[in-house]
């Protein structure tokens, strides 16, 4: 007994297996962003000079847990952070041109309202493409 060639078989199992690589390249991809960002904030975080007994936000970042649920910080289905809202942390001092934040490329809304900082804003400022609150 022979078994019919069934073309159209073939190409749906190859269709199927190809689709399923490119969705487990899509997930690896995206975890490996969104670790990138999740390090790119926790050296921010450990830059930064805050009360840590006013702060909500900045206390609650846990390297254990995803950052797209920390508070504070949104991010978009790829895992890149999108908003960042820091105000009311009781941040003081600033930020120098070296500072993590700079390389958060697809902020697209940063808040840093009602923090206590004094010194001046440094040209970093200009590589973010985004709303930004400094009030």
């Amino acid at each position: 007994m022979t078994i019919p060639c069934v073309p159209w078989l073939s190409i749906t199992f190859f269709y199927y297996f190809l689709l399923y690589h490119i969705l487990d390249l899509t997930i690896i991809s995206a975890q490996i962003v969104e670790e990138d960002q999740q390090q790119s904030l926790l050296k921010l975080k450990n830059t930064l000079t805050f009360n840590s007994d006013c702060s909500s936000k900045l206390v609650s970042w846990n390297p254990n847990i995803s950052c797209s649920e920390w508070k504070g910080v949104t991010c978009d289905d790829e895992g890149h952070v999108i908003g960042l809202d820091l105000s009311g942390e009781s941040i003081f001092g600033g930020f120098d041109n070296s500072s993590s934040l700079f390389s958060l490329q697809n902020l697209q809304r940063l808040s840093l309202a009602a923090n206590n900082f004094n010194s001046s804003i440094p040209s970093g400022f200009n590589k973010l493409k985004s709303y930004l609150n400094l009030s």
